[in-house]
């Protein structure tokens, strides 16, 4: 876990960043998902909650960046991870539009009250 958010942070820092707002559903998180998952270098996809993260995160070091994009108001985040367990690509930052949170996607990012999940293939 440690490596994956120095990873990301990391290309945050390079500017290695894609910005979305939207309505965040399900069917966007699964859409995105399989579009990712169908790169051959990808074998896992995160998404995140970024208050969840910055909270449960024990390396406090460079967490800046993540509070910046809080407070610009991105709610969560997205990036690949290849097959050796590093981030692969752009990490996306997206901003929901949505008035409420979607109760799919609350589900699938609270199953381990962690606010975030990682999809295989």
């Amino acid at each position: 876990m440690f490596g994956l958010i120095a990873g990301i942070i990391g290309l945050i820092a390079l500017g290695c960043l894609v910005a979305y707002a939207i309505v965040l559903t399900i069917k966007w998180i699964r859409n995105k998902v399989a579009e990712k998952l169908a790169k051959k270098n990808v074998k896992k996809v995160a998404v995140a909650d970024l208050e969840e993260l910055i909270n449960e995160c024990k390396n406090e070091v460079s967490l800046n960046d993540l509070d910046d994009l809080v407070d610009e108001g991105y709610t969560h985040m997205m990036v690949e991870v290849g097959h050796d367990g590093n981030v692969v690509g752009d990490v996306e930052v997206i901003k929901d539009k949505n008035d409420t949170i979607d109760k799919d996607v609350e589900e699938l990012l609270s199953r381990t009250n962690q606010g975030m999940v990682i999809v295989e293939r």
